[in-house]
């Protein structure tokens, strides 16, 4: 007989699931496979079984690492718009 139980906490280490390196594993909700390396990340594969360069971004890559592109052209215009404002502002202090 199978006995249920409710409302009953069930531990977190339960829900761990460790892969061997080497071994593929499929995303069904995107669609994509990957392998496990030996440090427990995983590579996205290509559809013959390849997998990326090092180049493309991968599961987990941080936000800031995906748009550094982004952060580098707003830091420019930063940059630039504080440097008018300080060339502004001296010359309005040398008209006076």
């Amino acid at each position: 007989m199978t006995e249920i139980k409710s409302g009953h906490a069930i531990a977190a280490d339960q829900f761990d699931v460790s892969f061997p390196e080497g071994c593929i594993v499929a995303d069904p909700r995107n669609g994509k496979h990957y392998r496990i390396k030996g440090d427990g990340s995983m590579r996205e594969l290509t559809v013959t079984g390849d997998e990326l360069s090092e180049w493309e971004y991968q599961l987990g890559t941080p936000w800031y690492r995906r748009n550094r592109w982004l952060m580098s052209a707003s830091g420019i215009v930063l940059l630039v718009l504080l440097t008018s404002y300080v060339i502004r502002r001296r010359a309005k202090s040398k008209e006076k």
